[in-house]
């Protein structure tokens, strides 16, 4: 596992990590890590999983072919098999232990499935501690990079240019995944804004901070995303439309990101924002509540867009991504309707391909955010 670690850490080029650090990293996309599985924490797990799908089998066999299953070469698998049912035992909450079959049931029956199922339970106390015990602004991160969406960087195969990283790109958004050192030591000291504030390792003011090129390129990204992904469903889809244009009232030059009309909908007018969870004014609630960051963030576009859009006749829906990669709910939904409309208009109705092109945009969309 160490080894392991160790390969991983040089081909990212990461810095010595701590055992949280190691224990986030070994954890599946879902729950925030790297899917980097730990061979030592999952061994005993894979015995009993792939005896509780085949020990009845075994057994069954041998009395078939005339061999009594009372054997001790049978004797000592049924022990082995029982070793390993009690060491996962100790591995999992106590909750959890009245789910796994003992291995009287398992000579009877066969029980596929549980690798994946006692795997689950493992990574989910894994995660739970790494909460109970974190920091505030490290709870906060840890929630956002387990959201909707936000692995899709890693899960991604780099087969078009919407879905490639740069070497430097990549690091970058591993380091913030872990709460890694963004921020080089002996470089620029403090931001160029207006506030001058001393740039933290971790990069939160550099996430946060609303000026600066990278912020316009990072909002340009993923609007632009967005017009492909509409497109892709077969709308034409405008970026960059001002209110007025879509005949709503306004005394500003405000603009909608993106707008296309759809058959059913009408007019649906979208509208990107990211904030950042970490940030003072949010990190205490974003560090116990899920998504606390992205709500504040849809309830402030729609305060300020929602009323004088609807009034227009126009459907309007904020799509909101926390710095660490977690989307919205509402982005859900809006890719869903998207991809039905996709899969309708090719005579293609399936949930399969709904769910193929959901994971696409979804990682299309995690590779813009970077």
């Amino acid at each position: 596992d160490e080894e392991m670690v160790s390969c991983v850490s040089w081909i990212l080029r990461l810095p010595v990590l701590d055992d949280r650090q190691k224990t986030q990293l070994r954890l599946p996309l879902s729950e925030g890590g790297l899917g980097i599985t730990g061979l030592v924490s999952v061994s005993n797990i894979a015995f009993y999983a792939s005896a509780a799908a085949s020990l009845a089998s075994v057994l069954k066999r041998k009395l078939i072919d005339g061999l009594d299953a009372s054997t001790l070469e049978a004797q000592q698998y049924v022990e082995a098999v029982k070793k390993a049912r009690d060491a996962v035992v100790h591995q999992l909450p106590t909750d959890s232990v009245s789910h796994l079959h003992p291995v009287s049931e398992l000579i009877r029956v066969s029980v596929p499935g549980e690798q994946k199922r006692i795997s689950e339970l493992l990574h989910r106390q894994f995660r739970k501690r790494l909460l109970e015990t974190a920091e505030p602004v490290s709870a906060a991160r840890l929630r956002s990079v387990t959201g909707p969406g936000a692995a899709g960087f890693l899960a991604t195969v780099p087969m078009s240019p919407e879905l490639r990283l740069t070497d430097v790109q990549l690091q970058t958004a591993v380091r913030l995944r872990l709460g890694l050192p963004v921020v080089p030591s002996g470089g620029v000291e403090r931001c160029s804004c207006s506030r001058r504030v001393p740039l933290d390792p971790l990069g939160h003011h550099l996430l946060d901070c609303q000026t600066g090129g990278e912020r316009i390129a990072r909002h340009d990204a993923l609007k632009e995303t967005v017009g492909g992904i509409i497109r892709q469903a077969g709308h034409a889809a405008r970026v960059e439309q001002t209110l007025r244009n879509l005949q709503v009232p306004t005394d500003s030059a405000q603009r909608m990101d993106v707008v296309y009309i759809n058959s059913k909908a009408g007019v649906v007018c979208l509208d990107t924002t990211v904030i950042h969870p970490c940030a003072p004014s949010y990190v205490s609630r974003a560090a116990t509540t899920d998504g606390f960051a992205i709500g504040v963030a849809e309830k402030r576009k729609k305060r300020t867009y929602a009323a004088s859009v609807e009034h227009a006749g126009h459907q309007f829906f904020p799509l909101a991504v926390e710095t660490y990669g977690r989307w919205s709910e509402t982005t859900g939904s809006e890719l869903r309707r998207l991809a039905t409309d996709a899969t309708e208009r090719a005579g293609r109705n399936s949930d399969f391909l709904r769910s193929r092109l959901m994971d696409r945009w979804w990682k299309k969309l995690s590779c813009a955010l970077q």
